[in-house]
């Protein structure tokens, strides 16, 4: 039944990347240099509901990275604009993935806690350091604090918020309790600290920030729910702490929802229960699933084994096989058990090769994860057009690096990633309105 859809997919997708492809010459609809304005894109939008992003995913940091290379930060008045142009685009909620970053906290601390952060130098070796809150705190902004803006600004506007609860810089936590489980060599050892005592400090860290973001913005319509940062493609494996942070969440704020953001293979394990026994013995705590296509790092099974291949046809051969049965069986799960079924669309894609050993290690494969860029619109749009079939949940990761509407130093400061961001802008806030570009 998805034959036409899934050649569709693969036509489309090559035809951009003979279009686009390095060295070649930008079309009209590519270029930059379209002076955008912002009142062009009002509601009601030329495209439905289900033909568009109504979700988007922000990565706080990524709100300055934009400016390295310059002088200042992004302003408070900088991301309330971004902000307008979100709900102008017809984007209703917003998931920030999380409230701490390389053990910096993202919002004001009122209280004085600690907690061990697990992570790496960039010579790849491990370390454990402690984290105080209040003498940790990054507002990000150069004249307020990210979160007390960007939650009232979307009060301001009426759309939802996300909130994240980040991973204390323990990127591997729920990967190592796999491997740990499994009893391979590859989960890493931190002296002192087995995964059970990673995983109690997550717990407690998470548990701090709750309670503190709960204290700041419960009597704030827009806060909607809370994100657990921590990704797993093993169900079974990520609810030794989804489901203790969820039933406090749930104590905490009963009205809230809890998400996650599995990967789109994500599956049972270990466990004997199945995915969807799994999904619906949780379901009173877990009540969004965002799924990661994984798209923008070419993420595939190659014999049964996960990989990230970085290029092109990786990133087609991941459509298909999405696109073979799996979406369906996810919105069956999701409308069996009465949970929600969202599409986490990767729009950046990185080449695996140009990032220094510092940034986040490689998959065994001799590539590098990290160095993200924004990718097409014409990859995107395949992607979304297809995801919309089977859900109206569609979320775009990630949007301060993906768009550049010439607000502030919210751009990219190098000309290449600039040029990607404003071609991919002008690309998708022209086809809201009907056209080919703006």
């Amino acid at each position: 039944m998805k034959v036409t859809i899934i050649a569709l997919a693969i036509l489309l997708f090559v035809l951009s990347f003979q279009n686009c492809s390095e060295g070649s010459s930008p079309s009209l609809s590519d270029s930059p240099t379209t002076p955008l304005s912002l009142d062009q894109v009002v509601l009601p939008l030329e495209k439905s509901k289900n033909e568009r992003f109504n979700i988007v995913w922000l990565e706080p940091q990524s709100i300055n990275i934009s400016v390295l290379g310059r002088e200042g930060q992004a302003t408070s008045e900088d991301l309330r604009k971004v902000l307008q142009t979100y709900k102008r685009m017809g984007i209703a909620t917003l998931v920030v993935a999380y409230s701490e970053f390389l053990n910096q906290i993202l919002f004001k601390s009122q209280k004085e806690w600690s907690y061990v952060s697990f992570n790496k130098n960039d010579k790849g070796e491990i370390l454990t350091s402690t984290v105080h809150s209040k003498s940790s705190y990054n507002g990000l902004l150069k004249d307020g604090d990210f979160m007390d803006v960007l939650m009232m600004e979307a009060e301001a506007l009426g759309l939802n918020v996300y909130l994240g609860l980040s991973r204390t810089g323990d990127l591997h936590l729920l990967g190592d309790i796999y491997h740990t489980v499994k009893g391979d060599p590859e989960a890493m050892v931190f002296p002192g600290y087995d995964v059970n005592a990673r995983l109690n400090t997550a717990l407690f860290y998470s548990k701090q920030v709750a309670n503190e973001l709960w204290s700041r913005y419960s009597g704030n319509p827009s806060f909607s729910g809370w994100y657990l940062t921590h990704e797993t493609s093993c169900l079974d494996v990520g609810l030794n702490y989804y489901r203790p942070m969820a039933e406090y969440l749930k104590h905490i704020s009963p009205k809230q929802k809890v998400m996650i953001s599995p990967l789109s293979n994500a599956k049972s394990c270990f466990s004997t229960k199945s995915y969807l026994d799994l999904v619906e013995e949780n379901k009173n705590l877990i009540d969004v699933y965002a799924y990661q296509d994984s798209i923008g790092a070419g993420s595939l099974y190659v014999n049964g084994i996960p990989q990230n291949l970085y290029s092109d046809a990786a990133r087609i051969q991941r459509i298909v096989e999405l696109m073979d049965g799996r979406l369906e069986e996810l919105k069956l799960i999701h409308a069996q058990t009465g949970t929600q079924f969202w599409m986490n669309t990767e729009a950046w894609e990185m080449k695996g090769t140009s990032c220094p050993l510092g940034e986040l290690e490689g998959d065994g494969s001799g590539n590098r994860y990290g160095c993200p860029y924004p990718g097409d619109w014409s990859r995107v749009s395949v992607q979304l057009k297809n995801w919309a079939e089977y859900t109206p949940h569609l979320m775009l990761n990630e949007g301060f690096s993906q768009f550049d509407f010439d607000i502030g130093l919210l751009s990219f400061s190098d000309p290449v990633n600039r040029h990607k961001a404003k071609a991919f802008t002008n690309q998708y806030l022209g086809y809201l309105l009907g056209k080919d570009s703006l």
